[in-house]
């Protein structure tokens, strides 16, 4: 074996040590939110028992469905290398166009069905419009729907000035509050929309596209593959997922307002990459999203048993996400967030 193949075997096996490094690691990754969530309820089972309580299990569903069906959409967007901060406006809007054209105490309208279609077409225009400028215009994803976010925020104050619309629609009210087969109804629909996700990540062609995007662009649009539009999918998707989150809020308070939507944003980030999904993209999975939405409902069910105040708990939430951003962070990428 002359010198020239055995630089040619040693930079292979380089190669090889340098994917089965990387495979270790993504195993590793994959397990430490598992470890924290059973370490967590643990922890707080033996502060208080009653903590697995049937109760309190049907209440901690009760509180996960919200930013399960959020964190869905979210995981998309930041896979893709972008973020998508217009989930508090966007969704308060949903709720409330929803809240105003469904029976209630304020206006004359009560198109039922018709109003959720609505609600649905208002989150995902908001999330066409945010995808549309994102790539078009060449706006940063944080900026843009940062932005977007507060002029849905004005919106809303718009189209109930001050005054909360009530919703009177029963059929509406009980799919908040109404269980199925001995679990809340919010849950039923939260795992749906989870498993369309995870059909969507595993088996469809712009789940591939999507991972495609997010770990190198220009690979995907050498190949001929349309990014843009991949791009725009994923911000409506998002959109999506926010107005069906504002329809379940708005229907869960019984009234469309701003309050909806009150502390969800950061909550989902948080779960998103506190699951393991990097903001720079190109990695990640709704299923790493479902533990770190476990992750987040359980720390926030047990603080409350423990008696934290909210300011606490928020503060606690804001080391999580700057922890889980530090170590996720892939410091190889000159971009984090597009």
């Amino acid at each position: 074996m002359n010198a020239n193949t055995e630089k040619k075997m040693t930079v292979v096996e380089e190669f090889v040590c340098s994917i089965d490094r990387e495979q270790k690691k993504e195993r590793i990754t994959r397990l430490v939110p598992v470890f924290i969530l059973v370490l967590l309820i643990a922890f707080f089972t033996i502060l208080s028992p009653s903590f697995l309580s049937y109760s309190n299990i049907i209440a901690l569903m009760n509180q996960l469905s919200i930013p399960l069906i959020l964190s869905c959409g979210a995981t998309f967007v930041i896979i893709i290398g972008s973020i998508d901060l217009s989930i508090e406006g966007a969704m308060a809007l949903a709720g409330t166009v929803l809240a105003c054209l469904i029976a209630n105490n304020t206006t004359p309208y009560n198109l039922g069905f018709g109003a959720i279609l609505i609600a649905l077409a208002a989150g995902m225009g908001v999330g066409g419009i945010s995808g549309l400028l994102h790539v078009k215009c060449k706006v940063p994803s944080f900026l843009l729907t940062w932005g977007i976010s507060s002029v849905c925020t004005g919106l809303t104050l718009l189209l109930y000035r001050a005054i909360p619309i009530q919703i009177e629609d029963t059929r509406l009210l009980m799919i908040a509050q109404g269980t199925f087969l001995g679990l809340p109804i919010l849950i039923w629909i939260a795992l749906i929309i989870f498993l369309i996700c995870l059909f969507i990540q595993e088996y469809t062609w712009i789940g591939r596209y999507i991972y495609a995007v997010g770990a190198d662009e220009n690979v995907p649009k050498s190949a001929g593959i349309n990014t843009d539009r991949v791009k725009i999918i994923v911000f409506v998707f998002s959109g999506l997922c926010i107005a069906i989150a504002g329809i379940l809020g708005a229907a869960r308070l019984g009234r469309g307002d701003l309050q909806i939507s009150t502390s969800r944003l950061f909550p989902t980030i948080t779960a998103v990459v506190l699951g393991g999904t990097p903001l720079s993209g190109g990695r990640g999975s709704v299923v790493n999203s479902l533990l770190g939405c476990l992750i987040i409902t359980v720390l926030n069910n047990g603080m409350i048993f423990m008696g934290v105040p909210n300011n606490v708990v928020d503060g606690i939430e804001g080391i999580i996400i700057i922890t889980a951003v530090t170590l996720s962070a892939n410091r190889n990428r000159k971009v984090v967030v597009k």
